[in-house]
């Protein structure tokens, strides 16, 4: 059920930065259904801190506009097959699936522990490859794509004439510099790429249609060869499956501008001849001691390996969400401190409210300048602002009006988990206490038995490194 906050919260309009225009706009979706494509994870490796910015993000910007009232569609790709997967799976000597499992598996199990919802669709790039063979021989067949003697197939740079807006390239820096087939490369390199890639034998058992002695009668266009899918057609292939022409909102790393996101826009728009997306969101470097945390640099740090320094998962969150997500954000365990502390600050306030029958004016005005500073291109630390000055009045005076409000809002806004034990009857909140006590003393059996109690009053119990949390099943 929406608040009546949220209910009323679209009389006030929400701007968003387009990197496209380089401006801010007005969102506003015809429909009060918005639709979300975000590039995930590429699944050759467990992602790190500097991913995770960008999905926390993600996953703020879909709460908020949940929040405002929207039914959201979000589709979140896993590129299970590119040069860095198929090398992977070469290098390990096991089968392309049997190599990006784990980390799909291990990517799901870090989001969880971040606190990062669900969306639609997780759509697995070799789930949708008949449809990225049919979306280049479409490309083909209209003359933005040609085909080199081995078969395969590139586009043509030159046959759109509005690449380069995306990345803002100026007309001197438009000029080809041949081909390339690898997946990635540098912004120099305005090169003619990879729709699909013959088969070579760096490919190993990676390649499609599985037999190309019997290819499928219908759904396989004759001037596709037998091999496998570019990078970049990945994305718009699964975009059209799921959307059609075009998104409200597309988002990634700033990483993404150039190439990927430019060549994304370019072959389907070429095809469609309608915007891929209104709106385009690209999250800034997390940089670690100044410098950008990539794999490729060495300088990463994984929420595991926070979590074994006893950090909580969601004082990650915090820290991730806690500087606008178009500047770069510097990870030292300093910051991670004080993000630790500033979300204790937060629960510690939640806790201590006492929930009584008074007006709840104070409350809903401090959430309005909230919601005030989200509307503005998500503004994060002058909400958080905000937010902190309430939680020193709600410690102040308990009993303030609105505080049950607000604080409910904050955490289907931010997902933070400050609420976790605020609505915790007395009753399980004595019977964790006492299974506290007879496992600290020993008494498994009995543990046990006060945990399944707590099961069947609707609560669930979880031992973390940062003490007992409880949750509502």
């Amino acid at each position: 059920m929406k608040s009546k906050r949220a209910q009323s919260a679209g009389l006030t309009d929400f701007f968003l930065f387009n990197t496209l225009t380089r401006t801010r706009e007005r969102f506003a979706p015809q429909a009060k259904t918005a639709t979300l494509y975000t590039c995930g994870p590429t699944v050759y490796a467990t992602p790190h801190l500097g991913n995770w910015r960008t999905f926390v993000f993600d996953d703020l910007l879909r709460r908020f506009l949940s929040y405002r009232g929207y039914q959201l569609i979000q589709a979140m790709n896993l590129t299970d097959v590119d040069d860095k997967t198929i090398a992977g799976a070469t290098a390990q000597k096991v089968s392309l699936a049997a190599f990006t499992d784990p980390f799909i598996k291990a990517f799901h199990d870090d989001r969880a522990r971040l606190g990062i919802e669900d969306a639609e669709h997780y759509p697995r790039a070799t789930e949708y490859i008949a449809e990225m063979a049919r979306f280049a021989a479409e490309l083909l067949e209209r003359g933005f794509a040609y085909q080199t003697p081995d078969g395969s197939l590139y586009f043509s740079v030159k046959k759109f004439r509005a690449y380069g807006l995306l990345a803002h390239l100026e007309d001197q820096e438009l000029r080809p510099t041949g081909r390339v087939k690898h997946d990635e490369y540098e912004k120099e390199e305005i090169a003619d790429f990879a729709l699909w890639k013959a088969w070579d034998k760096e490919d190993g058992d990676v390649f499609w249609p599985r037999d190309v002695q019997n290819q499928p009668a219908s759904g396989w266009p004759a001037s596709i060869p037998k091999g496998r899918p570019g990078w970049h057609i990945e994305c718009s292939a699964m975009l059209r499956a799921l959307f059609g022409a075009s998104v409200d909102l597309h988002t990634g790393g700033v990483d993404n501008i150039f190439p990927h996101h430019q060549n994304e826009i370019a072959q389907s728009e070429a095809l469609t001849g309608k915007p891929l997306a209104h709106s385009w969101l690209h999250v800034a470097h997390l940089t670690l001691n100044g410098e950008k945390m990539a794999k490729s640099k060495g300088n990463i740090t994984t929420l595991e390996d926070v979590v074994k320094e006893g950090f909580d998962p969601l004082d990650v969150r915090y820290l991730l969400l806690s500087a606008h997500y178009r500047q770069p954000l510097d990870f030292t365990e300093d910051s991670l401190k004080a993000a630790r502390g500033a979300r204790a600050s937060l629960r510690d306030a939640a806790q201590g409210l006492k929930i009584v029958s008074v007006s709840s004016e104070k409350g809903l005005i401090a959430l309005q300048r909230v919601e005030q500073a989200l509307l503005d291109d998500l503004n994060v630390p002058k909400a958080l602002a905000v937010i902190h000055t309430f939680a020193k009045q709600v410690k102040a005076d308990p009993t303030i009006g609105g505080g049950k409000e607000f604080f409910e809002a904050l955490e289907r806004i931010f997902g933070l988990g400050i609420l976790e034990e605020l609505m915790v009857p007395q009753k399980v909140k004595e019977l964790v206490a006492k299974r506290e006590e007879a496992r600290t003393g020993g008494n498994f059996v009995r543990a046990d038995e006060l945990r399944q109690k707590v099961g069947e009053l609707g609560f669930r119990i979880e031992d973390t490194p940062n003490g007992v949390r409880i949750f509502s099943n």
